[in-house]
């Protein structure tokens, strides 16, 4: 009798043990994480209105406060010059070394004029003096990419720096600031240009963080009022580009939705049809071969390779 009643309080104070232990360990690794997550909430929410706070500084002066737009999908008129168009009369040509003079000038000197400084408007030339300070901390950050799906509130926003490293797996456990941080970065494909008109398609990757961070904000585009009305907007040092979305939908990571090179425009066009094809949600946007899209990518919790997929078009590029 006294054996079985030592046998049960061995067991008894086993169970113990290992109840203790599984609380500990739980408790450690809930620790461990809201830690993990405040980490990454103080430093990007920093860095967030930092930006918020710089693109919208103002002079008050209207010209300056002006977008100038150097790209508006379906107007030619706004599309940047090609190189060979840029030599106004009157002007040297730096390749031939020659110097063009008016017609009807009614003289054999050389006609000289001065061609304007550009001129930027004033919310982008404080993007790019925002984005030179993050690259002074991190030379992979080339931009910055802000969703707002509620102007005022900053729970329904998705702001934050754009990098592009040496590969797709550093920026994963890393912040833009270098350190280790569960959350990662937002980052650019690299096998991608930081300049996006050079690409067919930009693919950018982010978490889906369970405390609706990162790029878990990306399910709101399944919304009809936001699939209609957001915007995504990406400022570089090119410019501030704008894209609408055309597509939302779930997949996985090897249905190819995350495609960035084809044979030919026939092959894209094809691509981006069948991406619009998939939404869940209907977008009447017409796609062209000569388009330029981004592709916004991050996990689901459904299963291991579940993804879910927002396309979306350029349509306009100002500075």
């Amino acid at each position: 009798m006294a054996n079985q009643t030592k046998a049960k309080k061995i067991v008894w104070l086993t169970l113990i043990v290992l109840l203790s232990t599984v609380f500990i360990v739980s408790a450690v690794m809930l620790i461990n994480t809201f830690l993990a997550y405040q980490k990454a909430s103080d430093l990007y929410g920093k860095v967030r209105d930092d930006f918020h706070r710089a693109i919208e500084k103002t002079t008050g002066n209207a010209a300056e406060t002006t977008a100038k737009y150097i790209f508006t999908r379906g107007d030619e008129t706004t599309t940047s010059p090609s190189p060979g168009d840029t030599t106004a009369p009157g002007t040297s040509n730096p390749d031939s070394g020659e110097v063009t003079t008016p017609a009807g000038s009614g003289t054999t000197e050389p006609s000289v004029t001065t061609t304007p400084e550009p001129v930027y408007s004033e919310k982008f030339l404080n993007a790019c003096e925002f984005i030179r300070s993050l690259q002074e901390v991190n030379k992979d950050v080339f931009g910055y990419i802000d969703i707002r799906f509620e102007e005022n509130n900053k729970s329904k926003q998705i702001s934050y720096p754009l990098l592009r490293g040496e590969d797709n797996e550093f920026y994963v456990t890393h912040a833009y600031d270098d350190s280790e941080l569960k959350s990662g970065s937002i980052f650019l494909d690299y096998r991608c240009d930081r300049n996006l008109e050079n690409n067919k398609v930009s693919l950018i990757f982010g978490h889906n963080m369970n405390n609706g961070s990162m790029f878990q904000k990306l399910t709101y585009f399944k919304q009809q009022k936001y699939f209609n009305n957001v915007n995504i907007v990406i400022y570089t040092l090119d410019g501030i580009y704008t894209y609408q979305v055309f597509s939302v939908h779930n997949t996985k990571a090897n249905d190819g939705y995350s495609s960035i090179y084809f044979a030919s425009n026939s092959e894209y066009l094809a691509f981006i049809k069948k991406m619009q094809s998939q939404s869940m949600l209907l977008s009447d946007i017409e796609l062209y071969a000569s388009d330029r899209i981004i592709t916004l990518s991050t996990c689901l919790n459904t299963y291991n390779d579940a993804r879910l997929a927002v396309h979306a078009v350029l349509v306009g590029i100002e500075n």
